[in-house]
């Protein structure tokens, strides 16, 4: 869960800081890349701490990168996944693990 929240909104779904996401014999090394498809588009990010790195690519085109990171990650929100890390984490994450299956009701 740490790993799909980092790639997608730049922070971890448990309450740790980002250095304790890096590889803990050589402190460096957290790369996550993330592919999905939404209608016909088809959707790679790829983030990562020391090297810092945060791109999207969209059909297999890297997303101009000339905005602040922070712009970069407004877009990706708003535009992309059309959800914020807050209601990510209320709908797919937490939906996900109290999911209860119709014939069990």
């Amino acid at each position: 869960m740490d790993a799909l929240c980092f790639g997608l909104f730049g922070k971890p779904f448990r309450s740790i800081n980002k250095p304790q996401l890096l590889n803990s014999v050589n402190g460096s090394g957290c790369i996550v890349e993330i592919e999905f498809k939404i209608g016909s588009k088809d959707i790679k990010v790829i983030r990562g701490i020391k090297p810092t790195v945060f791109e999207i690519y969209i059909n297999g085109k890297m997303y101009n990168q000339d905005a602040h990171s922070r712009d970069y990650q407004k877009y990706l929100e708003q535009q992309i996944l059309k959800l914020n890390y807050r209601s990510f984490t209320q709908v797919v994450i937490l939906g996900s693990s109290t999911f209860v299956p119709f014939m069990q009701l």
